[in-house]
């Protein structure tokens, strides 16, 4: 993918040909990646055992559980939890730009 465009970066160009502006952009991005994390965290879940629930909740801070939730996925699933994640955004991505929310719902701005 070195060479290749993402569909985030794809995304980026189809909004600012849209006419959004920079602000609208970055709010647009950060929907769409929250949306994916949601999507991680839920996939995640369904690995995880009820001892795993509860040591997610006892975590001290949100940055710290999802540092447990992402090393729990990779150990419990064999895959990288930021491959998945970035997959999950870039699907997310594509989906904006084709007006299919099928998975998840990204606010949208208009302008």
């Amino acid at each position: 993918m070195d060479n290749q465009q993402t569909n985030r970066q794809k995304l980026v160009f189809y909004l600012m040909d849209k006419g959004l502006s920079n602000e609208e952009v970055a709010q647009t991005l950060s929907d769409v990646a929250e949306a994916s994390l949601e999507e991680f965290t839920t996939e995640a879940m369904t690995f995880f055992t009820d001892e795993d629930k509860l040591a997610i909740e006892a975590a001290p801070s949100g940055v710290e559980a999802d540092d447990l939730i992402k090393r729990l996925y990779e150990e419990r699933s064999q895959k990288k939890a930021d491959e998945r994640l970035e997959q999950l955004i870039e699907a997310q991505a594509t989906s904006y730009m084709s007006g299919s929310d099928n998975t998840t719902s990204v606010s949208r701005s208009e302008s």
